[in-house]
């Protein structure tokens, strides 16, 4: 069947005479389901598309629709209100986050993502969007990443590293590219790490390998190592959960080498639970002047060992505790 061309041109034009009277709502065409409803767009009645809207509203990129998500109910349709700023804040949003997938992270637990983790890393810190960057780990992938040094200086004064999904080390000691490390921040200032993810280091592997034979110290540090802040962590069957140790050797043999200890102050665990492999579940073991500030709030990790109970060790440390279980007795409560 043939429909002429004049009633295609007919039915063309009612239906966008239709569109352009018709209710509509802004959305915002990006990749990840990025939905500017989650942060506070509603749908809107006008005459036109978006009407008291500017072009400086409207990046480029910015189109419209006529219906609104599904779970956008009936008696939010009704309204007339609309905020751009919910349009502005979504934008920053999205301009101010850096999802390792969009690098070329595969989070399949699988496949190395260093290379697309240090590619993120890159775009991130030298950016000039104004305001908290964030490299975002997302949510229902496991990353593998090797030994990887994320380095600074960034331009922006606050970097978010958000871990939502999971960070894994490889499983065999062989394929370790720097065995002396594995997640390194350096030169990075404002730096925070959070997210409710999940960071498996494969510590297993490293703990059979050590055997009888003990596992060899660090051979010395230097500088200091301050205002660092350790929330919202869950242990699972893990050694040493909490753990500050500047034993770095064996047998000093000179004053110097307690000097070159690092300088540990104003450090905080807040918010931490869990369990531990054995009865130590906190230690606080410092040298030359002792570490300062440090700060116990709200910790509980238990033994993983039947009937045992955990304990902390002290030695040289200063700081406050409350609310922590094991107590830390060198802390004041």
């Amino acid at each position: 069947m043939e429909v002429p061309l004049t009633a295609t041109v007919l039915v063309l034009t009612l239906w966008l005479i239709a569109l352009h009277n018709s209710s509509c709502s802004a959305r915002r065409v990006v990749p990840n389901d990025f939905d500017l409803f989650d942060y506070g767009a509603v749908h809107h009645n006008t005459q036109t598309y978006d009407e008291g809207f500017s072009q400086e509203v409207f990046p480029e990129g910015w189109e419209t629709g006529a219906t609104t998500r599904d779970s956008f109910n009936s008696v939010n349709a009704q309204t007339e209100e609309y905020d751009p700023q919910a349009f502005l804040e979504a934008w920053e949003a999205k301009t101010n986050t850096f999802n390792v997938v969009d690098y070329g992270a595969v989070g399949n637990g699988q496949v190395d993502d260093t290379k697309a983790f240090l590619k993120a890393w890159g775009a991130m810190c030298a950016s000039s969007t104004q305001g908290t960057l964030t490299l975002l780990v997302p949510k229902g992938k496991r990353f593998l990443l090797n030994a990887v040094a994320f380095e600074g200086p960034c331009r922006a004064s606050k970097v978010n590293f958000q871990i939502q999904g999971s960070i894994v080390a490889p499983n065999n000691i062989g394929s370790w590219t720097n065995k002396e490390m594995w997640i390194h921040f350096s030169n990075v200032q404002g730096l925070s790490v959070n997210g409710g993810g999940r960071i498996d280091g494969n510590g297993a592997v490293w703990w059979k390998a050590c055997g009888s034979k003990g596992c060899q110290r660090p051979t010395g540090g230097s500088g200091y190592a301050r205002k660092i802040t350790f929330e919202g962590i869950t242990f699972e069957d893990t050694k040493n959960p909490i753990i500050i140790d500047q034993h770095y050797f064996a047998k000093p043999t000179s004053a110097m080498d307690i000097s070159k200890s690092v300088q540990v102050s104003d450090v905080t665990y807040r918010n931490i639970n869990g369990t531990c492999t054995d009865e130590k579940a906190i230690t606080l073991a410092c040298a030359g002047g002792g570490c300062t500030n440090i700060v116990i709030d709200n910790v509980s990790i238990k033994s993983d060992l039947p009937n045992k109970r955990s304990y902390a060790y002290c030695d040289n440390a200063h700081g406050t505790s409350s609310f922590s279980m094991p107590s830390v007795p060198c802390l004041s409560h």
